[in-house]
This record gives C-alpha cells, structure tokens and sequence, in this order.
C-alpha cells in the first residue's frame, strides 16, 4: 500500500538561488557533493518538472538492494560538514514517488548524521503518512510531524542549532513558506541535535532490508545558510 499523493507537479519551475554557502540543484549532477553511496542506476538526474531549474536528483531503492559500502539499503549522497555550535539554516524540496511504500519500517529522506549510530536529526516517512524530523536513537526526541503527501514538492527549511547540550541545542522548520509548530506546541524545540564534534549531510532515501516494495525519493534545490535569508530569500 502507498502513501496518499497529490496533484502533480506542474512544468517549468524558477531558478534556483544562489549565493548561500552550499547550494545545490543537481544543474552540475552530483558535483556539488562529496560522495555517493547507491548501486548503479540507483541515484540519477533527472530534467523537467523540478523544484527549481531544469534538473533535480531521483533516488530509488528496490527490494533486496544492498549499498556494497554500508552494507545497507541506501541510495545516498553526502554533502557539507558542519561542527557543534554551528547555526544553520537548511532548505530541500522533496517529492516522494506516486507510489511511496507506508510499511511499519523506518524510511529516512534527509539525516544530520554524526557520532557511530542513528542520527540525532533526521526526516523520516512513517507509516501513517507522516513525515518526521526525529531523533533516530534513545532519547526519541521528535522535534515536528506533518502529512507525508505524495507526487508533490514538499519545501522544507530547517534551522538547527548543533549541540549536544540539549538545552543548548534547537530545531526550527517552516514548510512550504509557512512556519511550523513543533512537537512541543511551540516555535522552536530544544534537544541534543549532533553525536559529538561534527557531523554532515546525507540526502537521498535510506530505509530498513524488511521493505517489500520499491520506492522513489526526489531532491532539489538543497541549500545551508547562515540565515534564513541565504536559503529563502522571499521569506
């Protein structure tokens, strides 16, 4: 069974910004990053119909696949550094595929990925068509929810304060221009958002081995900014 979708998404999109500290729309395919983890064939280019630009990146994972670096099912690219007490601003679209899987194991889109485990930041998909901004390991600090709609851009900036003083440490997201409340009813949530010194950015479509069907993550238009300014301008 797949996730509830949407309209899809019209031709012709607007040009990507510019100007943050890293930006990347896929214009130079997969340049812009520091290493891919998928199988062949699993993280591609696509043009038309992007967030913004002409070009944005799919990535697919099929059942049974298993990443030969991680031993795992990804299809994964890594991206920009980041050190505790950093202040950044994230902005991605995401569409999921038309027919994205809702089965009862972990999906993850995006993850601020530091320290040997799970990572402290991290968007899933959970299977009541949820899309999640969580913790990955105990304490299971969920820091935002909303609805998981398919077929569609999802525009998603995150604002994450990096410490592992959870008191120190916050998240903030706006979505499709809009800000969002948090988990805890408020505009911001404090918790411990990175596992030690540093940490990076991984994008792309990580799930459990258990997933019986296929599934198709896009990206585009991925930003870091000092401010909310560098990565949405308009806002």
């Amino acid at each position: 069974m797949a996730l509830g979708g949407g309209e899809s998404t019209p031709a012709g999109s607007p040009e990507c910004e510019e100007d943050a500290l890293f930006e990347s729309g896929f214009e130079n395919g997969f340049e812009d990053w520091n290493h891919r983890q998928a199988l062949p064939g699993r993280a591609t280019i696509k043009h038309g119909a992007s967030f913004c630009g002409d070009a944005h990146a799919r990535f697919e994972v099929l059942p049974g696949d298993v990443e030969p670096e991680t031993g795992s099912n990804r299809a994964e690219v890594t991206g920009p550094t980041y050190s505790e007490g950093d202040d950044l601003w994230y902005r991605q679209a995401t569409r999921l595929g038309d027919d994205f899987p809702d089965e009862d194991e972990f999906q993850i889109v995006s993850q601020w990925k530091s320290g040997d485990g799970s990572p402290p930041v991290a968007l899933f998909v959970e299977d009541d068509a949820s899309l999640v901004l969580r913790r990955g390991d105990e304490p299971f600090t969920e820091f935002w929810r909303g609805p998981a709609t398919t077929g569609v851009w999802i525009d998603l900036i995150v604002h994450i304060k990096f410490s592992e003083d959870p008191s120190e440490g916050f998240v903030e997201v706006w979505r499709d221009g809009h800000r969002q409340t948090m988990e805890n009813g408020e505009e911001r949530i404090y918790g411990e958002t990175i596992d030690g010194d540093t940490g990076y950015v991984k994008l792309g479509y990580y799930r459990a081995s258990s997933h019986e069907a296929p599934g198709v993550v896009f990206h585009d238009g991925f930003r870091v900014g000092a401010s909310l300014a560098d990565v949405a301008p308009a806002l």
